[in-house]
């Protein structure tokens, strides 16, 4: 008499939509934030602010955020 192998159980999932995903600087590769940086430069410059100075200050903070709905 022959066993039928036994399989893991089958895992559940779940929609769980709407979801968010939020990205702080340090979970990005290097060339990828140096990138980013680059947008942010020249959208500051045309606020006629300095991002390197302010980002030195410690004054720039940011965080990318996706969020993906159910429809």
């Amino acid at each position: 008499m022959k066993r039928k192998p036994v399989q893991p159980a089958a895992v559940k999932r779940t929609k769980m939509l709407p979801a968010r995903i939020t990205l702080d600087a340090d979970d990005l590769d290097p060339a990828t934030r140096e990138q980013l940086e680059a947008v942010f430069r020249r959208h500051a410059k045309k606020k006629r602010l300095n991002y390197d100075k302010l980002s030195v200050n410690g004054q720039v903070s940011w965080r990318l955020s996706c969020h993906i709905s159910s429809s």
